[in-house]
């Protein structure tokens, strides 16, 4: 009797491993990717561009077309108009942008509006030189960055800056001329090693800074970001993250 009863635990054990091994690759799989507008990306909202650098656009932008703030975080259709041949360069802070090995694309330009525009597109290290790494034919459009390899990219390097420059001619007038950027997003993505961080310097607590510009909005929208600081050094100006957002002191 105890045989069979044998026999029957180990048939019982068989038939649920097949259950056990979809588990574990359903638990396996990153939880992280997100898909933003039909273009997968491994790092999720994280993968986006989170501070403005430079913005110079022509005379034909105006508001509410030149917030150059409205090109960082996730795609949502809120977007920043370049200009002729205007300049925006923006910053990966929580990432950078790093090669793939391979010949699929690493970088994302969302660019949206009736008008199909294109830009000039170049990154750089930190500390670096740009690297033009190729044109956009406008729209939703994605750079292999390993395409330039021998041609100032490096393999594995890590590119924390991002410069689009508008081309002509464009089809687009005031009050939004030129490219309309929505978001610049990392799909080979790496962690960055140089994180936000509080130092204390001979008694005084030292924040991160921002160049002039809010910090992005999805930095302060759940509640363990809470308590965030960070100073505006060009407006003189305290961010601090409460459940309202971010407050100005």
């Amino acid at each position: 009797m105890l045989h069979f009863e044998i026999v029957e635990v180990f048939m019982n054990c068989l038939i649920r491993i097949p259950a056990l091994m979809m588990t574990l690759i359903i638990f396996s799989a990153p939880i992280f990717a997100e898909e933003f507008g039909g273009v997968e990306f491994p790092g999720g909202a994280s993968s986006f561009a989170d501070e403005v650098i430079e913005y110079l656009p022509s005379n034909n932008v105006a508001s509410p077309y030149d917030d150059p703030n409205s090109a960082l975080g996730i795609p949502d259709s809120d977007d920043v108009a370049l200009g002729d041949e205007g300049v925006l360069t923006l910053k990966f802070a929580d990432n950078s942008l790093t090669t793939s090995g391979d010949y699929s694309p690493d970088l994302w330009i969302f660019e949206i509006g009736g008008a199909v525009e294109p830009t000039d597109v170049y990154v750089k290290q930190e500390g670096g030189e740009w690297i033009y790494v190729g044109s956009t034919a406008g729209g939703v459009y994605g750079i292999d960055i390993d395409y330039y390899i021998g041609g100032g990219i490096i393999e594995g390097e890590r590119y924390s800056y991002v410069k689009l420059i508008d081309l002509l001619p464009n089809q687009s007038s005031y009050p939004y001329e030129g490219a309309d950027i929505d978001a610049v997003g990392a799909i080979s993505s790496i962690e960055s090693t140089k994180k936000p961080e509080i130092k204390v310097n001979n008694g005084y607590f030292n924040l991160s800074v921002t160049g002039g510009y809010n910090p992005p909005e999805a930095d302060c929208a759940a509640s363990n970001d809470y308590g965030r600081m960070v100073f505006d050094e060009v407006n003189q100006l305290l961010y601090i993250c409460s459940p309202a957002g971010w407050v100005l002191k």
